[in-house]
Order: structure tokens, then sequence, then C-alpha cells
């Protein structure tokens, strides 16, 4: 029996290697461009940043980069990130680009005004002694920009609502914004939710768990929710905003974030709306580098 037995395990572990083998990627595609200097400093407790100057020069504006979940400070110069494509657009363009300023509190966290989650109190942090730090470093911008993607682009758009005279533009790519739905909806609101978006059960349950950390009540999510934030936004104060979807987003981002452009440009908002068909977090790569530019 232990003959037959051997042989067989020895077959099977070579087609699991062949099948592994054959059905998996092998290597990335990577961008081609010069990466920017960068000088890093911070805490994990007041924030981390890093500030990046592109080789070619920038142009006075500071662009804040909030990152995506389990990300960090240190992704603007990672050569198979979007980031990289978008230094390689500037290059190509022979454009000088602001100074960018990467920013982290750790792999997750959210820009949240203080309350009874634990790890509220963030945006207070992130306007009142993150940015003057930066700025004492590196000088007064010509204007402030704010960018993030995923997470990060919810981020942007909890700072920009909340301090909008702060900020020039915001680009917010994919952010997780959802319609009519929160952390403490109902099992059967939740599931209408994943039903109608087609978003992965085990991300929007990982979702629903990580917000609570952040807020412990509906009261304290409609302050965090950007849907709910347009109400008391100042419009003659805001700035011009852009925003993109993915219609295959994994995250089942896409109608909610459509549903705030909509009733954002209603309420007299100036945005640019990009709805890509792609997955979570494809990006145009050209349209928004001339945004930022």
């Amino acid at each position: 029996m232990k003959k037959i037995i051997l042989p067989l395990l020895l077959i099977l572990a070579g087609f699991c290697w062949f099948w592994n083998y054959f059905t998996h990627t092998h290597g990335e595609q990577i961008v081609n461009y010069e990466a920017s200097n960068k000088e890093c400093f911070g805490t994990a407790a007041t924030g981390k940043y890093c500030i990046h100057k592109a080789k070619q020069g920038t142009n006075g504006a500071i662009a804040y980069h909030l990152h995506g979940r389990n990300l960090d400070e240190q992704v603007w110069n990672d050569e198979t990130f979007y980031t990289a494509m978008l230094q390689r657009y500037w290059q190509d363009k022979g454009a000088k680009p602001p100074t960018i300023v990467t920013v982290s509190f750790g792999p997750i966290w959210l820009l949240t005004t203080k309350g009874k989650g634990s790890y509220s109190g963030l945006l207070n942090t992130f306007i009142e002694k993150l940015i003057p730090e930066v700025e004492n470093r590196v000088g007064v911008p010509t204007e402030r920009i704010l960018l993030g993607e995923s997470m990060g682009g919810l981020n942007v758009l909890l700072a920009g609502l909340n301090y909008p005279a702060t900020f020039k533009r915001i680009a917010s790519l994919c952010p997780p914004i959802y319609k009519n739905v929160s952390p403490f909806s109902t099992f059967s609101e939740i599931l209408a939710t994943m039903n109608r978006t087609g978003a992965e059960p085990r991300i929007i349950f990982g979702i629903v768990a990580l917000a609570k950390n952040f807020v412990s009540d509906e009261d304290e999510w409609k302050k965090l929710a950007p849907i709910k934030l347009l109400d008391g936004t100042d419009v003659e104060a805001a700035p011009l905003y852009y925003v993109s979807a993915d219609l295959y987003d994994k995250y089942g981002n896409y109608e909610g974030i459509e549903e705030f452009v909509r009733l954002a440009l209603q309420k007299g908002l100036k945005i640019m709306w990009r709805p890509i068909y792609g997955g979570h977090c494809a990006v145009d790569v050209s349209s928004l580098g001339d945004f930022l530019l």
C-alpha cells in the first residue's frame, strides 16, 4: 500500500506545482521614471510623513497624499503604483509638480473629529499639528492640495468637507462611500447593499468592523459619512474636487460615490467627476495629473 501511496503523493505534488506555476504571475509591470528626492520625519503617534520633491523642480504648491489601507508614507516612490505613473506623466510633460507630502498614521486610520471611538481625533492632529509642522519645514505653499485613494480617498473628503477653506483642490479616488447604509445598519440592509453593488462580503463586513473602532454609534457615523457632511458644507469656501469611482469595485463603492457627486453638484460644489470602467482604484492618470498641476 505504501508503495502505491508515495508515488501518488509525488504525482499530486507535481500537479499542484505545475498548476500553481502556470496560473500565477511571475513578475510585475514597473514604471520607468525618475523617483523624487525625499526626506522623512515624524512618529507613529503624531503622524509620519515624507517630503518629496521632483527632480525637475516643484511649483510652490503642496499636495498632501493620504494613502490607502495597509500602505504607508513610503508609497510615493513605488515603481508598481499609480504614484510612479503620475511622476512619469509630469516628467514627460516637462511639468513642475507640487511638493508631495505623503502622510501616515499607520496601516489603517480615519480623519475623524474627537468622539467616543478609541481611535478618533486624528483630523484635529492632521490639521492643527502635522500640517503646520510640515510647512515650518518647507515654507508656506502657494496652495494646499489633497490626494488620496481608497481609505485615503475617504480621508481627503473628511478633511476637505470639515475644513473647506484650508485646501484649494482635492482629489478623492475610489473612496468607500455607501448610500443609505452604515456600520450600524441591520444585516438585511447590509446584505441588500452587497447584492445591489456586487461588493465582496468579506470586505463589507471587514469595513463594518473597522469603522466601529472610529465611531461608536449612528450619530457619530453621520459626522463621518461624506454624504451627511455635505449638509453643512460652505459652498463659497469649498475647494475644487476631482472624484473618481470604478464600476466593478469589489468594495461596492460606485453607487455611493455617484450619489455623493450628484448631491454635491446639486449643492453647487465644483467637481470633476471621473467614472471609470474597472476594478478597485483604477486611476485615469492623465486627467488626475493635470488636475494636480
